[in-house]
């Protein structure tokens, strides 16, 4: 049987390959959503992870990005 993670991952896989986010951030997105999860049930916390391609996060200058670069905390 394939776990729902696995799934998910083939159908973003699908819908993103070579649009917004490549493959491999997309492999780095789970990663960082098991982390996330991980931790926020440990402590108790809600965390939020949106992944953006490092290039894409230094270019681009939407209203998100620009919030983002201002009040985000890197970790």
């Amino acid at each position: 049987m394939i776990s729902i993670q696995s799934r998910l991952i083939s159908i973003l896989k699908k819908s993103i390959a070579g649009k917004l986010m490549s493959v491999q951030t997309v492999n780095a997105k789970c990663r960082i959503d098991d982390l996330i999860a991980e931790y926020s049930l440990r402590h108790d916390l809600v965390i939020s992870a949106i992944v953006y391609p490092s290039k894409t996060f230094q270019e681009c200058s939407t209203p998100f990005l620009l919030s983002v670069k201002e009040d985000g905390i890197a970790i």
